[in-house]
């Protein structure tokens, strides 16, 4: 279901009544000061127009407000058991800054803040430098925008009123220009610089998901890696990332003349898949051109049809 703006009061009223019906339980309190705060799906208009029935619409509209009731009570339980709540250790100390970074997917959002000291030297291979004060995890469908969830963050979830970062990074699917991003899977548009604007925080950095993780690649020690060949790596050499999820997310690093890395995007999962097999074997043709029939034929196969979490149903549907 999709998320709309908050219902009328009479819609309400009607929802709740039908959910006592429905349940008999207490829980209908509790439902309707969600209603109040959050979004609920209007199905009743929508279906009842089509000549379904109310009690079936009023049902569906039930349910799903109960959805948005029972996700109500376990954000505000899990902030309580895992939000790291500021004590005189966590306090900013001086010189240190309030660095935010967020994990925005299609389906869940995740924020991290930290409290970082600039002079602090970022070191290959070692984690990156900070402490964290406070981590919360979102699903998106609650929210009608990126900038409500920041906000509740801000405000509320993260244990320090007021909080302003200095700088903020944020990862999204999708891609990104011009400090811009509209999500693929998700009718949400992110500004850099609204965002900035809105909340004050002085550098606001939209990247590409992908992109992230190839940063991340960087501080990864040598015990945390798992060796493919005996190739020595060469300090400053460029670096390539892949990725398979539900796509297949590629990325490279280069190094500038003083040695620090630079990622960019890339759009490589889009290349030829490309059957290989030793002598007689065909089975990767055999693949190939069953998603060639399967893709209505004239379409150009890429490695992301094969090398992804929809490749993976593609090739078994082959097998």
């Amino acid at each position: 279901f999709r998320s709309r703006p908050l219902c009328g009061p009479a819609a309400r009223s009607r929802i709740t009544t039908k959910y006592r019906e429905l349940t008999g339980m207490a829980a209908a309190a509790a439902l309707t000061k969600t209603l109040q705060r959050r979004f609920v799906v209007a199905l009743a208009p929508r279906v009842t127009s089509r000549g379904g029935s109310s009690f079936s619409a009023l049902a569906a509209a039930a349910g799903a407000a109960a959805c948005v009731a029972a996700h109500e009570g376990h954000r505000r339980s899990s902030c309580e058991r895992t939000a790291l709540r500021p004590s005189k250790g966590d306090a900013l100390r001086p010189g240190e800054k309030l660095v935010l970074s967020a994990d925005c997917g299609g389906t869940t959002t995740r924020l991290m803040l930290y409290r970082v000291a600039p002079n602090e030297a970022v070191v290959p291979k070692q984690p990156a430098p900070g402490a964290l004060v406070a981590e919360e995890k979102y699903p998106n469908i609650a929210f009608k925008s990126f900038e409500d969830i920041l906000h509740l963050f801000l405000t509320e979830d993260c244990g320090l009123p007021n909080a302003r970062p200095s700088v903020a990074v944020l990862a999204l699917a999708g891609v990104v220009m011009n400090n811009q991003c509209r999500f693929t899977n998700l009718d949400w548009h992110i500004s850099g610089h609204e965002l900035s604007s809105t909340f004050k925080i002085p550098k606001v950095e939209l990247i590409n998901d992908f992109v992230a993780q190839g940063y991340g690649m960087l501080t990864l020690g040598d015990d945390e890696v798992r060796r493919l060949n005996d190739a020595v790596p060469q300090p400053g050499a460029p670096i390539a990332c892949i990725g398979a999820g539900t796509g297949l997310g590629q990325c490279f690093l280069i190094a500038d003349s003083r040695g620090d890395y630079h990622c960019h995007p890339s759009e490589g999962a889009h290349g030829e898949f490309a059957p290989r097999g030793a002598g007689t074997d065909f089975t990767q043709i055999e693949l190939l051109k069953h998603l060639k029939v399967k893709l209505n034929g004239w379409n150009r196969i890429s490695v992301e049809r094969v090398v992804s979490g929809t490749g993976i149903c593609n090739v078994y549907e082959f097998l």
